[in-house]
């Protein structure tokens, strides 16, 4: 839905969750089928961290932009897959259908690692004004360090909690 946009997509958190989720997702089909309920841990892991991802994909639209731009932001165009419907299946597929592996504690922060390793690489490429945003709070040039440092805080916060209620 994006390859008109080409390779700029990947700048957009949002994309790369949906795709990091495609990929598991479909990894889990291909094991279910041929094993017949028999996952293995690392795959149980890979589809908890991208259902973590999209959760809080699905968390920032809906905390942060849609109170800014309004309910379009979600349901618009290609972004009621992103922002709605893959968030949302995703979450629904792993907390009730998929058989899964027992994740320890470490596995909830192993699997902000994704969100983390964005934000980092990101936020630098802002800093060297390689890019700009894509996201307003990424935007360092037009707002206040301390209000980056809080962004940063408020949807690291949000990724932990997803963490750790789907762990539950």
């Amino acid at each position: 839905m994006c390859a008109k946009h080409g390779l700029s997509v990947l700048q957009y958190y949002t994309v790369l969750s949906n795709i990091f989720a495609l990929i598991t997702s479909s990894l889990y089909v291909a094991f279910y089928l041929k094993t017949k309920n028999n996952i293995p841990l690392a795959l149980s892991f890979l589809r908890y961290a991208s259902t973590v991802c999209l959760t809080l994909t699905f968390a920032v639209v809906l905390f942060f932009f849609v109170p800014l731009a309004g309910f379009n932001v979600m349901v618009e165009g290609v972004q009621i897959f992103h922002h709605l419907l893959c968030p949302v299946l995703s979450f629904i597929s792993f907390v009730f259908f998929e058989k899964r592996n027992p994740l320890s504690k470490k596995h909830i922060f192993l699997s902000l690692l994704p969100t983390f390793t964005y934000a980092a690489v990101i936020i630098v490429l802002n800093i060297l004004k390689v890019v700009e945003g894509p996201y307003p709070f990424l935007m360092v040039y037009q707002q206040s360090v301390i209000l980056s440092v809080l962004y940063f805080i408020i949807i690291s916060g949000m990724a932990l909690f997803a963490a750790t209620l789907l762990r539950i």
